[in-house]
C-alpha cells in the first residue's frame, strides 16, 4: 500500500515539475488587448466617436463582447478600472474620421490612451497595416482631458495622416514617438496645435521632408522649452512653416544645417517664442522665395542675429525676420552684391536696440 502511495505520489510530483517548466501562456484575448487602443481614465468618463469610415468595435473589459461602434452615439465607461478598448479591421488605406467628426471625451477626471494606433486600421495584423490619406486627421481635436496619446509606430506615412491629432488637448502632457524618416505633405501639420501642457517633443529624425510637413506641428505649445533636432538638410516647401510659433516657453533653437532651401521653408518659425535668445547657424548660401520670412518676428529677448552667409538672394527672402527683435542690438553682414526684390523689406523693423 505505501509502495502504491509512493508510486502516485512520484508521479504527480513529475507533472507538477513538468508543469512548472512549462512557459506560462496569456490568454489570447488578454495578449490582444495590450496592443488595442486601451483608454483609461482616472473616473468615469464617455468617449463619443462621430462618423467615421470603416469598421470600428469597443468593449469595456477583456471578457465582455466586442461591440460595434454607432457614430455619434456615446459610450459610459462606469466600469471599476474605467478602461475601454477599441479596435478596427478591414481599414487599410482609408480615412478613419471624417473632418471635424472625431473621438469626443468627457471625463472629471483625466483619460490616458495606450496601445498601437494601427489596431484600429486591422487589429488581426497592424504591422502590415497601411494609412490612407488624412487616415487619422483631427482625432483627438479638443480632447482637453487626455493626458498620453498611443504609439505611432507606422514608418510609412500618408497625406495629412496625423494632421491636427491633438489639436487644442491643453492636458496632454507626452507625444508619442514618431520614428518615420520619410514624411508625407501635411503629415504632422498642427499635430500639437495648443497642448499648452506639452514640455517636450518627441525625436523627429526624418531626412527626407515633403510640402508642410511640420507646419504649425507646435503652434502655441506655450510650456514647450527645447524645441527637437531637425537634421534634414534639403528642405520642402513651407516645410517648418509656423512650427514654433507662439511657444513662449523655448529657450534655445535647434540646430538648422539644411544648406538646400525651399520656398517659406523657415517662414514664421519662431514668430512670437519671446524667451528665445539665441538663433541657430543659418549656413545656406542660396536662398528662395520668402525662405525667412519673419522667421523671428517678434522674438523679444534675442540679443544676437546669425551669421547670414547668403549671396543668392531671392524674393522677399529676409523680409520682416527680425520684425519686433526689440533686444537685438548688432545686426549681421549681409555681403550679396545682387539683391532681388524685397529681399530685405522691413527686415528690422522694431528693432529698437539695435545701434
Amino acid at each position: 500500500m505505501k509502495m502504491k502511495i509512493k508510486r502516485v505520489l512520484g508521479i504527480l510530483l513529475s507533472i507538477a515539475l513538468v508543469l512548472g517548466l512549462m512557459p506560462q501562456m496569456s490568454s489570447p484575448a488578454y495578449a490582444l488587448d495590450n496592443n488595442y487602443l486601451t483608454f483609461t481614465g482616472t473616473a468615469n468618463f464617455t468617449i463619443t466617436v462621430g462618423l467615421y469610415k470603416g469598421n470600428l468595435q469597443y468593449r469595456t473589459s477583456e471578457m465582455s463582447d466586442w461591440s460595434n461602434l454607432t457614430p455619434g452615439t456615446p459610450i459610459e465607461v462606469i466600469n471599476s478600472d474605467h478602461i475601454l478598448y477599441l479596435r478596427g479591421s478591414g481599414n487599410n488605406n482609408k480615412q478613419l474620421f471624417d473632418s471635424y467628426n472625431h473621438i469626443e471625451i468627457e471625463s472629471e477626471g483625466t483619460v490616458s490612451c495606450d496601445g498601437d494606433i494601427r489596431t484600429l486600421i486591422d487589429y488581426t495584423n497592424p504591422e502590415e497595416a497601411t494609412m490612407g490619406a488624412y487616415c487619422f486627421y483631427n482625432m483627438f481635436r479638443n480632447c482637453t482631458s487626455l493626458t498620453k496619446g498611443p504609439a505611432l509606430p507606422a514608418t510609412t506615412l500618408a497625406d495629412y495622416c496625423y494632421d491636427g491629432m491633438f489639436y487644442g488637448c491643453t492636458s496632454l502632457e507626452e507625444a508619442p514617438a514618431l520614428p518615420a524618416t520619410t514624411l508625407a505633405k501635411y503629415c504632422y501639420s498642427y499635430m500639437f496645435d495648443g497642448c499648452t501642457s506639452l514640455e517636450e517633443a518627441p525625436d523627429l529624425s526624418a531626412t527626407t521632408l515633403a510640402d508642410k510637413c511640420y507646419s504649425c506641428m507646435f503652434y502655441d505649445c506655450t510650456s514647450l522649452e527645447e524645441a527637437p533636432d531637425l537634421p534634414a538638410t534639403t528642405l520642402a516647401d513651407s516645410c517648418y512653416i509656423y512650427m514654433f510659433e507662439g511657444c513662449t516657453s523655448l529657450e534655445e533653437a535647434p540646430d538648422l544645417p539644411a544648406t538646400t532651401l525651399a520656398d517659406y521653408c523657415y517662414s514664421y518659425m519662431f514668430e512670437g517664442c519671446t524667451s528665445l535668445e539665441e538663433a541657430p547657424d543659418l549656413p545656406a548660401t542660396t536662398l528662395k522665395d520668402s525662405c525667412y520670412d519673419c522667421m523671428f518676428d517678434g522674438c523679444t529677448s534675442l540679443e544676437e542675429a546669425p551669421d547670414l552667409p547668403a549671396t543668392t538672394l531671392a524674393y522677399s527672402c529676409y523680409s520682416y525676420m527680425f520684425f519686433g527683435c526689440t533686444s537685438l542690438q548688432e545686426a549681421p553682414s549681409l555681403p550679396a552684391t545682387t539683391l532681388a526684390d524685397y529681399c530685405y523689406y522691413r527686415m528690422f523693423e522694431g528693432c529698437t536696440s539695435l545701434e
